[in-house]
């Protein structure tokens, strides 16, 4: 695996990052959670992140400049998304929140609104100033071989402590998804809290009973 690139994410690898975030938001479940809260057919939830991840912005998991890649030869085998949660002012969630809506209207949102706030409900409150990682994805013939744990290092590296104060590293994943927990244990998290059981809806929606945070000390 010496031959990878570590890198930024560029708009060429918008396929790549399409799949990755599909999968990320998917589990037990036959379709990714935002074609299921918004009732997408699986087109439009390729157009609705192709068009949200083309944003030039930052500070939230959809958007192209959060994401690091490990690639081979420029093509991308594995991904993360990565931000340090503002401190003050607006929230990544309120900025995720504020694309989406602008992207597939009020009405549709609102049409959505139960399933929003069952999300909003199991979901526990990020920490302000920590590094924020997820959307992690390593592609098929590649897992096994430690690059989830190697894109950590890599991505924890990149944010110099010059630039930014974060003293942790934080990841919110789904509470079943024991696949993933087991790697970003190897790679040095721990179980911080778990948020509240989701609802019936919310199971429904995710496959899951509900969210788990994890953290990693990254600098005294």
């Amino acid at each position: 695996m010496d031959d990878l690139v570590f890198r930024k994410a560029t708009p060429a690898d918008l396929p790549f990052l399409i799949t990755a975030v599909k999968a990320a938001e998917k589990l037990g479940t036959a379709s990714c959670t935002y074609q299921k809260i918004f009732l997408l057919s699986v087109a439009e939830v390729d157009a609705l992140l192709k068009q949200a991840l083309s944003i030039e912005s930052g500070g939230y998991q959809l958007a192209l400049s959060t994401f690091f890649v490990y690639a081979r030869d420029g093509v991308p085998i594995a991904c993360c998304s990565s931000w340090v949660e503002a401190a003050d002012g607006v929230s990544s969630g309120f900025k995720l929140a504020a694309v989406l809506t602008d992207l597939l209207g009020f009405e549709k949102w609102l049409d959505a609104k139960d399933a929003i706030k069952a999300f909003a409900a199991a979901t526990p409150q990020r920490t302000a100033g920590a590094l924020q990682m997820e959307t992690f994805y390593v592609e098929q013939s590649c897992r096994g071989r430690g690059l989830t744990e190697r894109i950590i290092n890599s991505v924890i590296c990149c944010f110099d402590p010059v630039v930014t104060s974060a003293k942790i590293a934080e990841i919110t994943m789904f509470e079943r998804n024991s696949d993933a927990l087991r790697a970003y244990q190897k790679a040095g998290f721990h179980i911080h809290r778990k948020g509240d059981p989701g609802n019936a809806l919310f199971r429904t929606l995710t496959g899951s009973a509900g969210f788990i945070q994890l953290h990693k000390m990254i600098r005294a």
